[in-house]
């Protein structure tokens, strides 16, 4: 029996990402990687506010995620903040179970008062989302959704002074058609994940 379409789309997913993994990546420093787990929420929704539509109102029954994103700062200066580039694979478990691509470009700000005790960021960050098909979510909720979206993300990480290699990171990802941009979508769908994110080089990447 043929395997079906979303098992193959969600292979050559991953093969992409995959294909960043170059000695040459892995060497440095400005790359790293984040595996992360997730659930879904769903949002406030009739507002006709952009960042009130996206606060929590509650859980997705039986939704759930397993992503691992490879990301890259694209600058060094100022200090207090950098630019990035990140692509992420996302695995869908429970009520859906498609695979997603989500790329993006974040601006990360780095300069908190506390970082001393606490090593704090926290970036937003905007691209597309393609996912390998309808995801069973946004069809249940919304009266019109696409495979392609845009993908917004928030994502805050903490790490402390003596082993700021190894962050916690919890974030925000948001699928969504910016209010009929997208195919006349109106609406999207929500997952918060809880992740580590390590540099490429601590796992054994640098010479």
């Amino acid at each position: 029996m043929a395997s079906p379409p979303h098992n193959w789309i969600g292979s050559i997913l991953g093969a992409a990402v995959l294909s960043l993994l170059s000695a040459q990546a892995l060497a440095q420093p400005s790359w790293w990687v984040t595996a992360s787990t997730g659930i879904g929420v769903y949002a406030r929704i009739g507002t006709n506010n952009f960042l009130v539509d996206m606060l929590p109102a509650g859980l997705e029954r039986d939704a759930y995620s397993a992503s691992v994103a490879i990301g890259h700062t694209l600058s060094k200066s100022p200090r207090a903040f950098v630019w990035e580039s990140e692509m992420q694979v996302v695995q869908y478990q429970g009520r859906q179970g498609h695979w997603e691509l989500d790329t993006s470009i974040l601006f990360r700000w780095r300069d908190f008062p506390w970082n001393g005790k606490i090593q704090t960021t926290l970036a937003i960050g905007d691209g597309l989302s393609l996912a390998s098909k309808t995801p069973v979510i946004e069809a249940q909720r919304n009266a019109r959704t696409s495979k392609l979206l845009n993908f917004l993300v928030i994502e805050g990480t903490f790490a402390i002074p003596q082993r700021s290699d190894a962050r916690i990171v919890l974030r925000l990802n948001h699928r969504s058609g910016i209010y009929g941009l997208f195919g006349g979508v109106s609406a999207g769908s929500n997952f918060v994940s809880l992740g580590i994110r390590m540099p490429l080089a601590s796992l054994g990447g640098a010479p």
